[in-house]
């Protein structure tokens, strides 16, 4: 009985013996492909990072334009009432007497040609000049016998845009449009000599250059002027009792 006894457990102890070999090799097994699979991870990094490196270098640098209100000077509507514009603006347009008191006038003045002598840009502002693309406007040039009418505009919106580019000595002019039939944009026109702005080489545009530099003439909110009174009519509304 004892030599049975000697003989299972021998037998018994070589069995644990080969568990504890076979559980070592499979760790070490385990351990192995753990430290390849961390191996083949950090050399998918470094080809990952050198290669993000090379397409960051190879990329070239985006270019930094300037923003079109930093070269822009922005220019809001004469303050001082010009009864002889007034003048010439009704019968131009022929406002009866009795709406004159109702419609309104914006201007500035700038050299468009760059003669020394500034023309005056004009809008007209109220229900009997108004259209669907926007009010009608003028350029105009002081002369002996009064105001000469250089271009007259069927409708514009505001503000007007004198742009730094010139063609043919004149200054390009931009206007918004909205609500007509072109849509909503920029319409750019340039000077031709004999015909004026308005010709064939008129653009539109969906966006506002990037690059522009120039003046922005006229730029009231004329929403907020006429809440607050802050605008001109062609004839002073008569005092009460008058």
């Amino acid at each position: 009985m004892n030599q049975r006894y000697y003989v299972m457990m021998k037998k018994y102890c070589l069995m644990i013996l080969l568990a504890a070999l076979l559980l070592c090799g499979c760790g070490a097994e385990a351990q192995t492909d753990t430290t390849e699979a961390v191996s083949d991870t950090a050399e998918e990094t470094g080809q990952q990072t050198e290669e993000k490196d090379v397409t960051e270098e190879e990329k070239p640098a985006s270019t930094q334009y300037p923003v079109s209100e930093a070269d822009t000077e922005t220019i809001y509507a004469e303050k001082e009432k010009n009864q002889e514009l007034a003048d010439f603006l009704i019968s131009y347009y022929q406002i009866p007497e009795e709406l004159c008191t109702e419609t309104r006038y914006y201007y500035d003045e700038t050299d468009l040609d760059e003669d020394g002598t500034d023309e005056i840009i004009a809008v007209v502002v109220g229900e009997y000049t108004e259209c669907d693309g926007g009010d009608p406007a003028l350029i105009l040039k002081r002369s002996e016998q009064g105001y000469q009418v250089l271009e007259s505009f069927a409708y514009v919106r505001t503000p007007v845009y004198v742009s730094s580019e010139m063609t043919n000595g004149w200054h390009d002019l931009i206007f918004p449009a909205y609500g007509g039939e072109e849509g909503t944009g920029f319409r750019i026109f340039h000077y031709q000599d004999d015909v004026g702005y308005q010709n064939e080489t008129m653009e539109f545009v969906e966006n506002m250059d990037e690059n522009f530099c120039g003046k922005k003439m006229i730029a009231n909110n004329f929403i907020d002027d006429m809440d607050k009174g802050n605008y001109l009519t062609l004839r002073e509304t008569p005092l009460s009792g008058n």
